[in-house]
């Protein structure tokens, strides 16, 4: 039997508009049997992803979308197995999303 993987999902806690309970839905209907959870620059939804998914067998990896830039362009990296509890990650999660505000404020 293969198994398949999609290790690069958003929710709604991103830039997606599906909620945690639909990319479930979603990757059941693929036949999917392990997804990663890789929102930009948050951890909001690996939890309720993960809640969602325990009922189907379904793996989820706890993911991540870092925003960064260099050279004045723009840089995504992907980091899997992230540590959802590790205070240090947490605070820095934070300032990035304070940062992307007020990058957000001075584009309008």
């Amino acid at each position: 039997m293969s198994k398949f993987a999609d290790l690069h999902i958003h929710t709604y806690y991103s830039d997606s508009t599906l909620s945690p309970d639909e990319v479930i839905q979603e990757a059941l209907t693929q036949d999917l049997s392990c997804i990663a959870i890789t929102d930009h620059d948050t951890i909001e939804g690996i939890t309720p992803t993960a809640q969602a998914a325990k009922t189907h067998n379904l793996e989820v990896i706890p993911a991540i979308e870092l925003s960064s830039e260099s050279h004045d362009k723009d840089i995504h990296m992907l980091g899997y197995f992230v540590d959802c509890q590790n205070r240090e990650f947490l605070v820095e999660l934070s300032k990035m999303r304070l940062a992307r505000v007020e990058r957000i404020k001075q584009m309008i």
